[in-house]
């Protein structure tokens, strides 16, 4: 995940806060990357957050600590805290049925990964328009289907196939 591989970037380990915004900003570049992306330190407080500009104009004004956004946000941002490890919240289509994820990831004060400085989180559309034409094709295959699930094995869609025999 795009949002993993920038952890371990120089800027990220060890962390330096300039660095990390210049990588930021290259990273918001990327086209699954969804509006903004947020540094908060392991006790929830903001340290910043960056966003697409080319995606709205609007003033933004981010929670200045991740527990008071939603509550399974907080949840999963303090399980990432704790087991050191990257997690993602259910995928799910927005309004205008685009495919959308949170992923959280630790940042990491040594190269070690033994002490948690942070987390940085940032909403992706998984790439489910590089799908679209193989999903097209077995449309035109006989008794072929895909199915598609996210880090956790919880199924996202499919075709082909229906979802109790999914499960």
């Amino acid at each position: 995940l795009a949002i993993d591989q920038i952890a371990d970037m120089h800027g990220f380990i060890p962390f330096d806060k300039e660095i990390a915004r210049t990588i930021i900003k290259e990273f918001l570049a990327l086209p699954n990357i969804f509006t903004t992306v947020h540094m908060y330190k392991a006790d929830g407080e903001l340290i910043f957050a960056e966003r697409r500009l080319t995606f709205n104009k609007s003033p933004y004004h981010p929670k200045s600590n991740f527990n008071q956004k939603e509550n399974s946000f907080a949840q999963l941002a303090n399980k990432v805290i704790q087991e050191k490890h990257p997690y993602s919240s259910e995928a799910f289509f927005t309004w205008n049925g685009a495919l959308y994820q949170t992923y959280i990831t630790p940042v990491f004060s040594d190269r070690e990964k033994k002490n948690v400085i942070g987390v940085l989180s940032g909403g992706v559309f998984p790439r489910l328009k590089k799908i679209e034409y193989l999903l097209q094709g077995l449309k035109l295959g006989n008794e072929n289907f895909i199915l598609i699930t996210d880090s956790r094995g919880n199924f996202i869609t499919g075709d082909g196939i229906s979802e109790q025999d999914a499960d």
